[in-house]
């Protein structure tokens, strides 16, 4: 994985994820500088199944004033776009932090959006013992982590 900001030749050696994590850590002070100076909130795109497998960068792009996309699962976060008119080629693109080229959100967590959704839907509704599979299990973990 390659980070897509420069690094100068002094900087620290970091792992590709510190290094990448970077990106949005420098995006929320630049959100937060013009926030501040416009004396605005920081609204966040974060969905409640990011929330809850924890997939988000702290003091990124989780570090927000507020989170209106904080209570959809993502399969609700589309259906909602997709009333709304929201162009297909958003709302089919490959969900992406961009924290390296052609990195995707399902690659690096291991698992399709919609298969999170459901087991996160069924762990919020007591029914976890349901998904005794590999990616139950991931998720579980996810969630403890």
């Amino acid at each position: 994985m390659t980070a897509l900001i420069y690094l100068p030749p002094y900087w620290p050696d970091g792992s590709d994820l510190a290094n990448a994590n970077l990106k949005p850590r420098l995006r929320m002070l630049a959100l937060y500088h013009l926030a501040n100076t416009k004396g605005l909130l920081v609204a966040g795109t974060g969905n409640k199944s990011e929330l809850l497998a924890g997939y988000f960068t702290k003091y990124g792009d989780g570090g927000v004033d507020i989170l209106p996309l904080g209570g959809l699962y993502k399969h609700e976060v589309r259906t909602s776009a997709r009333e709304l008119g929201v162009p297909v080629a958003i709302t089919e693109k490959a969900p992406s932090a961009g924290l390296w080229v052609d990195q995707t959100d399902e690659v690096e967590m291991g698992i399709a959006y919609d298969e999170l959704d459901t087991i996160l839907e069924a762990i919020e509704l007591g029914d976890a013992a349901s998904f005794r599979t590999e990616h139950g299990a991931r998720v579980q973990q996810m969630i403890a982590d």
